[in-house]
């Protein structure tokens, strides 16, 4: 096999009973970060390393001095893979996934991302070498799209704030409240929407069909619910906090029972499968259906119509913002974690409510007018 390699111009990393030194590991990764960290002598050092080592005579006088002991080994990739196979061999995995570059952590169905991505506080390192890592720009462009979406979407979010500020900054109950109400009603929709793709592919087995059939569902059954909601606004106080609980609890429900159930029907047939996922989603979606319209009408009845306009951008604005981030949170944590997640918004979201339901000053009074044309 040795001979094999070398007249194929392959390099042989490891073979039964090699041995790799582990006396210079620390030097390794250290050498191997600093080739993607440090502009310049590091870069240099790690060419002129490899440069000489593929200068040298193949064999066994070479093989012992590329693993010499008696001085820390030259920057070369084969020296940092064969320390890497090492640890492998021995189980030792954690090692590698805490002092190499890149995430190598396994992948499993709530991680399923198939690419050695880059680990998020190391992103700043490559901004001047997007060059060297041109595998990983899918990913980075996540980064990238979540910035421009957080940055235009608080300017889009000050523009009511500019235009009505003399309602906006007047004294108004409930002014911080409605703000977190709306911006967790878009970010935990948003959340369970683009998050559970991923886990409905497990039993439908192609991307552009579970997008459909999740999204289909939830915008019909989440109609549904806004349709039914209406005949809860009078008893909103009662009603919201059990759909709010009732939300909470089929998401965790969700986070730990999709993965087997959807497993469990990957062989049925393909019909069935779409089925089951209707159903699976639907009670869920049913209930998301209720808080955003309700809050509306009491916003209403209230007479704080100069809010909806402020109630719509913050509820889009991180419905952008929650759609891009579901990727990056997914690589990061994993799927479960992002949908219980979704869950604890959710519950923020319920103390939230009570705050739209304060009073404006005056509401018995008619609605000026320019708060009925903002509305419209």
């Amino acid at each position: 096999m040795k001979e094999w390699s070398e007249d194929m111009s392959w390099e042989l990393l490891h073979q039964p009973g090699l041995k790799t030194d582990r006396t210079h590991a620390d030097h390794i990764w250290r050498t191997y970060r600093a080739s993607h960290f440090i502009l310049g002598d590091a870069k240099a050092a790690q060419k002129t390393g490899a440069q000489k080592a593929a200068a040298k005579p193949k064999g066994k006088a070479a093989e012992g001095e590329e693993q010499k002991t008696g001085g820390k080994p030259t920057p070369d990739w084969r020296n940092l893979y064969k320390l890497m196979l090492s640890y492998m061999m021995a189980g030792d995995f954690a090692e590698v996934q805490k002092k190499y570059v890149f995430d190598t952590r396994p992948l499993t169905n709530n991680r399923p991302y198939f690419a050695a991505y880059i680990k998020a506080l190391e992103i700043p390192h490559f901004l001047g070498q997007l060059d060297a890592v041109s595998d990983e720009w899918g990913y980075l462009l996540l980064w990238a799209t979540l910035f421009i979406a957080v940055i235009f979407g608080f300017f889009l979010m000050m523009i009511p704030v500019v235009a009505g500020w003399r309602t906006i900054f007047s004294r108004q109950p409930g002014k911080i409240g409605l703000f977190i109400y709306f911006f967790c009603l878009g970010t935990g929709y948003i959340v369970v929407e683009v998050g559970l793709i991923g886990k409905f592919f497990v039993a439908l087995s192609n991307p552009t069909i579970s997008a459909t059939v999740l999204i289909t569902s939830m915008l019909f059954f989440s109609g549904l619910g806004s349709l039914v909601s209406s005949r809860y606004v009078d008893n909103c106080r009662k009603v919201m906090p059990r759909i709010f609980i009732g939300i909470v609890a089929l998401i965790v429900a969700g986070s730990f029972l999709f993965d087997p159930i959807l497993s469990a029907i990957g062989q049925w047939p393909y019909g069935l499968r779409v089925a089951t996922c209707i159903l699976l989603i639907a009670p869920l979606a049913f209930l998301m259906g209720f808080p955003f319209p309700t809050a509306m009408a009491q916003l209403s009845n209230l007479g704080k119509e100069r809010f909806f306009l402020w109630a719509w951008g913050i509820n889009g604005t991180f419905s952008v913002v929650g759609a891009v981030s579901v990727p990056i949170v997914n690589v990061l944590f994993g799927q479960q974690t992002l949908l219980l997640g979704a869950a604890a918004v959710y519950l923020i979201a319920l103390p939230c409510f009570f705050s739209i339901l304060k009073p404006a000053p005056g509401a018995g009074k008619p609605a000026p007018q320019v708060g009925l044309a903002m509305s419209t």
